[in-house]
């Protein structure tokens, strides 16, 4: 994540890592560590053989939710609903499918040169023989083209390009293949891995720690990236129109 703030926009990385400058609660982002918390449960049960039921996943998703951010009443009860709905499909889709991971929220630790990449898996398969990375993401996707997009992106210039490397790195092993499975819509995008891939998530790495070391924090606006950003509402650099 402080890899791709300071890639996204050196600024951010400051309000965010270095600043540390408060935000309010964020109900997004709240509602994907839920979701991420409850599923997490779910496959730690599967994998140790331990009886679980949907209901205590559900259970496990109220327990780790926040009213904190939210506008409404309304609008909490509706996107709580929205997850144990969510979550009920997916446990549904993922017993039909009979795989079992070989590690879920695993942490990782390697180097590139002298600087240490810290991170962790959401899910590690083996299918076909081969190793798949799987990271689950809350957002609703529900065009199959357009989650095999945010797949190849994520690989290429994302977070799923630093799991191969980090994969590889740990374990002397060329992943297969990586995966983004869109929780809400049972929707799955994914993309090979290649050496290029590996060597592009290195320069990213380099890149960053690079800028990060020397303290260069300049903003890099931009439209897209300054709309989904937190701190939009009083950066004074902003490109997202401000409502």
């Amino acid at each position: 994540a402080q890899i791709d703030d300071w890639l996204t926009c050196p600024l951010k990385y400051l309000f965010a890592h270095v600043a540390h400058v408060p935000l309010a609660g964020d109900p997004s982002f709240m509602y994907g560590n839920a979701i991420h918390h409850a599923i997490k449960i779910w496959h730690q049960h599967r994998i140790k053989g331990l009886p679980v039921h949907a209901e205590d996943i559900v259970s496990a998703f109220d327990s780790a939710w926040s009213s904190e951010g939210f506008l409404t009443r309304e609008h909490e009860e509706r996107m709580q609903e929205q997850g144990r709905t969510a979550l009920r499909k997916f446990i549904a889709r993922d017993v039909a499918t009979s795989v079992t991971p070989l590690a879920v929220e695993t942490d990782f630790k390697f180097k590139v040169g002298e600087d240490i990449v810290i991170g962790r898996w959401d899910r590690i398969d083996e299918r076909d023989g081969g190793i798949i990375l799987v990271d689950y993401k809350s957002s609703e996707v529900d065009d199959p083209e357009k989650a095999e997009s945010r797949a190849k992106e994520s690989l290429k210039d994302g977070q799923l390009g630093l799991y191969a490397l980090a994969y590889f790195e740990a374990r002397q092993v060329m992943p297969a293949a990586v995966e983004l499975q869109f929780v809400g819509t049972g929707i799955a995008g994914s993309a090979l891995v290649k050496d290029e891939h590996l060597e592009r998530a290195r320069e990213r790495v380099r890149e960053a720690a690079a800028g990060i070391r020397e303290a260069r924090y300049p903003p890099k606006p931009d439209q897209r990236n300054c709309g989904y950003c937190s701190y939009r509402m009083f950066c004074v650099h902003s490109a997202a129109k401000r409502t």
